[in-house]
């Protein structure tokens, strides 16, 4: 398999759908969730100076253990990299939030409460500084965790029946651009 060429989930060992990535290709590693809540941490190698289905290792699988890390049965529908690319925010069905490790034993580090996920794809994004998580709700709701303790700082509403489509974080500030699907859901900015 060349670039372009495409790896279906069976040949990649997960259980569903693909539905969420996040790679980080200098430390030649990449994160994938599936429809069946099974997420892997991949090992990724380009020796020759393209991919094919040599060149990805799974290393790790998130989630699999412990009754409140497991996300068997959810649907990863949103993930990302910490800025520091040594953990990972994974958001799922059934409202469920969680922060891994990357590094080590890949645990579990915090859960968050809060979420509002009940449809396919919604963002979840790490603030430039790695201090704050932001992610959007299926109920059009946009909520913010502090990382440190997990709390929940904030919390807003787009407006009834819009769902959180898109957010993105200003590059050095605590500046978070969102859109939703409605009619009456312009491009928002928070501060």
């Amino acid at each position: 398999v060349s670039v372009g060429s495409t790896l279906r989930s069976e040949q990649m060992g997960q259980r569903g759908a693909i539905l969420s990535i996040a790679l980080d290709a200098d430390a030649g590693r990449m994160v994938t969730g599936d429809a069946a809540g099974v997420v892997l941490v991949w090992k990724v190698q380009m020796p020759r100076g393209y991919v094919d289905a040599t060149s990805f290792t799974a290393v790790r699988v998130l989630g699999a253990g412990g009754s409140q890390a497991s996300l068997s049965g959810c649907a990863v529908v949103g993930l990302c990299l910490h800025p520091t690319l040594e953990r990972a925010a994974v958001l799922a069905h059934k409202n469920t939030l969680r922060i891994y490790e990357l590094r080590g034993a890949h645990r579990m580090i915090r859960a968050l409460d809060g979420a509002r996920c009940e449809r396919l794809r919604m963002p979840v994004a790490f603030s430039p500084d790695g201090q704050l998580l932001a992610a959007g709700g299926s109920d059009g709701t946009l909520t913010v965790w502090r990382l440190s303790d997990g709390v929940r700082v904030w919390s807003q509403s787009l407006g009834a029946g819009s769902a959180v489509t898109g957010l993105a974080w200003h590059p050095t500030q605590h500046l978070l651009a969102v859109c939703g699907f409605g009619a009456d859901c312009p491009v928002t900015m928070w501060a």
